[in-house]
């Protein structure tokens, strides 16, 4: 292996050791008290679920806002399957704007998700027969 490819893979391995962990440590969330929480640690949500995450069920075709502000959905949990629907998830406080990502609500189960969101979350349900969703977040 050449000097530049070792030189490469050096630079690799102290991102990954010292400057990545120093970087997530950085993220945080605004809290309703007006100070920051870090990501992972014990903010709003966890208050007011007992230390995990907050979750809303969407049960209709309809733009659901579940959160303004910033936050981090985990979870999409199709309950019961909804015929040619589908679930698309904003970062906003309105059904427009930068997709996270859309589900098939046809399709049962929990869809991990695991994305920041900084505006808000929304979540817009359309199609024929709406689903069952549960959505976990903070």
């Amino acid at each position: 292996m050449g000097q530049q490819a070792m030189k490469w893979i050096l630079a690799l391995v102290l991102c990954l050791a010292v400057a990545c962990p120093v970087l997530a440590a950085e993220i945080t969330l605004p809290q309703s008290n007006g100070t920051k929480t870090p990501m992972g640690g014990v903010g709003d949500a966890a208050k007011t679920t007992g230390g995990g995450f907050t979750f809303v069920n969407i049960t209709t075709n309809a733009t659901t806002v579940v959160k303004s502000g910033a936050g981090f959905v985990h979870t999409v949990c199709v309950l019961t399957a909804g015929a040619t629907d589908t679930a698309t998830i904003y970062n906003n406080t309105a059904g427009s704007g930068t997709t996270i990502g859309t589900l098939d609500t046809a399709l049962t189960g929990c869809f991990q998700i695991d994305a920041i969101f900084t505006i808000g979350l929304t979540i817009v349900t359309a199609g024929t027969t709406p689903g069952n969703l549960s959505v976990s977040y903070y």
